[in-house]
């Protein structure tokens, strides 16, 4: 109680209010409209000398008024943090008596401490104790010389003088663990000894959860109907990979805005045949004569220039009119609208190999879409494959509408091979390791028989990604998690914004226009 006083003697705080005639207890403080709770055990009531570790005992009256004063506390607010203290580490207790304190102080209806900060020991071990429900981190505290018995590091390193400090960081549920230790003149410096990974060193500083359960140290792999996926641990190595993806996936989505330019350029400059606008023409004297008349040139220069602001400046609706009436009169031939389409499909795959895979790896990816062939039959739409690659060794011959195209298409997202194997009833080649398949989720991208026939439908076109490696695996992993089924929607929703498409009349000019693989293999 004396040291007590010394302690807030010298921050100069208000004695009277802070110090409390029991050495045990829950102790609320507010700071900043924040209030936090220091609970108090007395681990030192029973402690008799040295050589008393597994025989310390807390005792049943200590834990039962402590947790009656939380449970009390918490009926008119709940804390921002809960920090234990003691002075010996939860492992000095005896067996039965640690295994009670662990349940009372971690337990969600009662205590529920966030950190246990002790001493006695000064080693630099980090514990984290945690279930289903809470996390409760044990920190060493004070300086002093470290125990060789207790510690993990050599014993020759324990001469030296310890302490550690901690920075909890509430909002990013992390805990900032500073370990000093002194070197051979004296001088306190970062214990390096400690950490164990080079951004530890970097930062000097490890980093613990605050409560485990609210972390997501792992992502969901999407499995297909009636599965549940996998859990794909995150590391550094993964990490950085994914961080390096999202740098190149905005590249590829800079270059396929840069495309999209030059396509409605090239469009305007030398693909709107003048017939075709004379028809139109002739359609507009038709609906606007009732209104006001114009003459035929001042309508060409309307028409002209509302393509122009359409494709060039900004989408309008009357736009939008004039490029459907534009392109509905090519529908079903080899209209120029379908062979720019195509090529911007062959585009997306060329610019996403070349963003995302490193060279070196290049010839061991193919990025394919397919079209609806007939019925429920998909066929090889366009491909991207490296120039030094042979096409018959990466072409694709016709597959049925099942295993990972239908489940893609039915849970509405991408699906990866390894992930639901139970889903493929033919195995891939031996030349790809795993692959992803997955289904561009535009509006357009639905075929039905008819109107009137209900359901979901089936997709005209897939998407599709194979790799020819284990260490690609990672590619996959992003894309699933980046839900590059909602990338692709974009890119070509950008596309069909400023050039109206019929993806059932894209799919019959495909069968005509497009070599594919037979199911004999030839093309």
């Amino acid at each position: 109680m004396e040291l007590s006083k010394y302690i807030y003697n010298l921050f100069e705080m208000d004695i009277e209010e802070k110090i409390v005639e029991r050495t045990f207890g829950v102790v609320p403080i507010t700071i900043e409209k924040k209030t936090y709770f220091f609970v108090l055990l007395n681990t030192s009531w029973c402690c008799i000398d040295e050589n008393d570790t597994r025989k310390i005992v807390l005792g049943k009256f200590q834990l039962d008024k402590i947790s009656e004063e939380a449970i009390k506390l918490r009926r008119n607010i709940e804390p921002s943090l809960s920090i234990c203290l003691g002075h010996h580490p939860l492992q000095c207790l005896e067996g039965n008596e640690e295994t009670t304190a662990l349940m009372e102080l971690t337990d969600s209806s009662r205590i529920m401490a966030n950190a246990y900060l002790c001493g006695h020991t000064h080693n630099r071990t980090v514990v984290n104790w945690n279930n289903n429900v809470r996390t409760l981190n044990t920190f060493m505290t004070g300086i002093g010389q470290g125990d060789a018995e207790n510690d993990r590091v050599r014993a020759q390193h324990t001469r030296k003088r310890l302490y550690a400090f901690y920075v909890f960081n509430i909002e990013l549920n992390s805990v900032d663990i500073y370990s000093y230790g002194t070197n051979a003149e004296g001088n306190f410096k970062p214990d390096f000894d400690l950490y164990t990974k080079n951004i530890e060193e970097n930062q000097k500083k490890i980093v613990f959860p605050i409560n485990m359960q609210k972390t997501m140290p792992y992502i969901w792999l999407t499995g297909g109907p009636n599965s549940t996926g996998k859990a794909c641990y995150l590391s550094d190595e993964l990490l950085d990979r994914f961080q390096e993806y999202e740098i190149r996936m905005s590249n590829f989505r800079k270059e396929m805005c840069d495309l999209l330019w030059r396509t409605r350029v090239l469009y305007f400059d030398d693909g709107i045949d003048e017939s075709k606008i004379k028809t139109i023409i002739e359609i507009w004297e038709k609906e606007q004569e009732k209104t006001k008349e114009k003459t035929k040139e001042e309508q060409e220069i309307t028409v002209d220039g509302i393509l122009y602001a359409h494709l060039m400046l900004e989408k309008s609706v009357q736009g939008q009119q004039l490029m459907e009436e534009l392109v509905g009169l090519d529908k079903g031939k080899n209209s120029r609208v379908f062979d720019d389409f195509y090529a911007y499909l062959t585009q997306i795959c060329a610019i996403l190999r070349n963003n995302l895979v490193d060279e070196e790896k290049k010839t061991l990816v193919r990025f394919h879409f397919r079209f609806r062939l007939k019925d429920k039959m998909y066929s090889q739409l366009c491909i991207s494959i490296p120039p030094e690659c042979k096409p018959e060794t990466m072409n694709m011959q016709p597959m049925q509408y099942d295993d990972l195209l239908k489940a893609s298409y039915d849970v509405g997202h991408s699906l990866i091979y390894s992930v639901n194997k139970s889903l493929v009833h033919t195995e891939p080649k031996k030349r790809w390791k795993n692959f992803i398949t997955a289904i561009p989720s535009f509006d357009g991208n639905r075929y039905r028989k008819n109107r009137r026939e209900h359901g979901k439908g089936i997709p005209f076109i897939t998407f599709g990604v194979s790799v020819g490696s284990s260490d690609l695996n990672s590619l996959l992993y992003y894309m699933d998690f980046h839900s590059i089924e909602r990338t692709l929607a974009d890119v070509i929703e950008d596309y069909l914004e400023y050039f109206p498409i019929d993806m059932k009349a894209f799919c019959e000019w495909a069968r005509e226009n497009v070599e594919y693989t037979s199911d004999e293999g030839g093309v």
